[in-house]
């Protein structure tokens, strides 16, 4: 395996945390728009990322809370629409 493959891999198993963290940062207020909207190329990149374990993303997902899970859902179809992917389905 290529080292950024590799690197891509080990990184993947920590995405969810910093993915649910985020969209708890939304649900609170505690992330404004123009800050979002900066953040959302590179969390786009940590979305494409996490496709590489969809068990660890379906399990954050099925431990977050009703209000945070929602938010993940937008912005999960929010990354299909942008990078042209699925992935949960």
């Amino acid at each position: 395996m290529d080292p950024i493959k590799r690197a891509r891999v080990y990184g993947s198993q920590h995405v969810p945390a910093l993915l649910s963290f985020f969209c708890k940062c939304q649900l609170s207020g505690r992330l404004e728009p123009e800050v979002r909207e900066r953040l959302m190329q590179g969390m786009w990149e940590v979305m494409d990322m996490a496709r590489l374990d969809m068990g660890a993303l379906r399990g954050m997902s099925a431990g977050m809370d009703a209000a945070t899970r929602e938010i993940w859902k937008g912005d999960w179809e929010e990354f299909k629409r942008v990078k042209g992917r699925s992935g949960l389905d």
